[in-house]
C-alpha cells in the first residue's frame, strides 16, 4: 500500500528569508491562515504587530455543538510569534485580547531560509509553514474533535470550552499545547497532545518501527509535562500525513522528536518528516514523487 497516495502538500507561496518579520506576519495572518479555518481580524489595540483570531471545530463530546476556539496573536518580539487562548472578553469574545496565561510560543528564525507555506490536496484547512526542513507552524485542520464547549462561558477567567493550539518544530507534541476539556484555563490546565498508538511498556523491548496510516491523537491528564496521551481527542486520518513510530520508543506513548526535519523517500514518495532524530516518533507529510525544495 501506498500511504497517501495522490494525496500530497503542495507550495502555495515562497517569502523571501531576509523579509522584514512584520511583512511575514502580515502575509501569514492577512493572506495565508484566512484560506483555511482562520478568521482573522485587527487587535482591540490597533497594534500593527497583534491580532484576534478564531475557529471552529465541532465537538464530539456528548453530542456539544460546534464551537468557536479564540485566540490572540503578538509578534512584537524580533523572532518570536506568541498565540494566546483569549479566554476573558467584556461584551464579546475578542474585544479584549490580554489573557495571557496559556500561551504557545513559535520561535521564527531557526534559520536564514525562505519562509515556505503549503497547501494540503486532502484537507484545505490544515496548514504548513517551514523555513528550510524546520516547522515553524503545523496545524492538521482536524474538524471533529472530541473536546468541551462551555456553553455558560461569558468572558469571565473561566472557560470550559477546549482551546487546540498548531505544533512546531520545537515542541514534542503532535499538536500545541492546549486546555483541557471542562477545566479552567489555567497552567496547571495545559495539555500537549500527542498519538495514541500502543507503545506502552506492557508491549516490551524492543518493538519495531511501524509507520501508521491515520492515527488517534490524545490529552496528556494533567499538564504539559505529561508525555503520555490518557484521553482520546481527535482522529488523523492518513491521507498525505502518517506517523513514524520509533523502535527506540518503544516504552514510551507518542513523544514526538524536535526538528529540524529531515526528508524520507518511502515507497517512491518525498515525507517530510518533522524530526531528523529517528531514535523519536515523528510525524512525517507526503509530498508525493517530486523531491521537495525546501531552501
Amino acid at each position: 500500500m501506498r500511504f497517501g497516495a495522490g494525496m500530497t502538500w503542495s507550495l502555495y507561496h515562497t517569502i523571501s528569508g531576509a523579509t522584514a518579520q512584520n511583512t511575514v506576519m502580515n502575509y501569514m495572518f492577512g493572506t495565508y491562515l484566512p484560506t483555511t479555518e482562520w478568521t482573522v481580524a485587527a487587535h482591540p489595540s490597533a497594534s500593527a504587530t497583534k491580532r484576534i483570531l478564531n475557529r471552529t471545530k465541532n465537538s464530539i463530546l456528548y453530542a456539544q455543538p460546534a464551537w468557536k476556539l479564540y485566540y490572540w496573536a503578538d509578534w512584537t518580539t524580533a523572532n518570536q510569534l506568541k498565540l494566546y487562548n483569549d479566554y476573558t472578553y467584556t461584551t464579546t469574545p475578542g474585544d479584549l485580547a490580554t489573557a495571557t496565561t496559556q500561551t504557545n510560543t513559535y520561535t521564527l528564525n531557526p534559520n536564514a531560509s525562505s519562509w515556505k507555506f503549503w497547501v494540503s490536496s486532502a484537507n484545505s484547512k490544515a496548514q504548513l509553514i517551514t523555513r528550510g526542513k524546520h516547522i515553524i507552524w503545523f496545524d492538521a485542520g482536524v474538524t471533529d474533535v472530541h473536546a468541551s464547549y462551555d456553553a455558560s462561558w461569558n468572558g469571565s477567567t473561566f472557560n470550559g470550552s477546549t482551546a487546540l493550539f498548531p505544533t512546531t518544530y520545537n515542541f514534542s507534541a503532535f499538536a500545541g499545547h492546549c486546555s483541557l476539556p471542562g477545566q479552567a484555563a489555567t497552567a496547571s490546565n495545559f495539555s500537549r497532545l500527542n498519538p495514541v498508538i500502543g507503545t506502552g511498556s506492557n508491549f516490551g523491548s524492543p518493538v519495531e518501527d511501524i509507520i501508521y496510516k491515520g492515527f488517534p491523537v490524545g490529552y496528556s491528564t494533567s499538564s504539559a509535562t505529561v508525555a503520555v496521551p490518557q484521553m482520546y481527542a481527535f482522529y488523523v486520518p492518513g491521507n498525505d500525513i502518517a506517523l513514524h513510530r520509533s523502535s527506540a520508543m518503544s516504552n514510551s506513548n507518542g513523544d514526538i522528536g524536535l526538528g529540524p526535519g529531515t526528508t524520507v523517500l518511502y515507497e517512491g514518495e518525498y515525507w517530510l518528516r518533522c524530526s531528523g532524530d529517528m531514535t523519536k516518533n515523528g510525524y512525517m507529510l507526503n509530498f508525493g514523487p517530486t523531491e521537495p525544495d525546501f531552501t
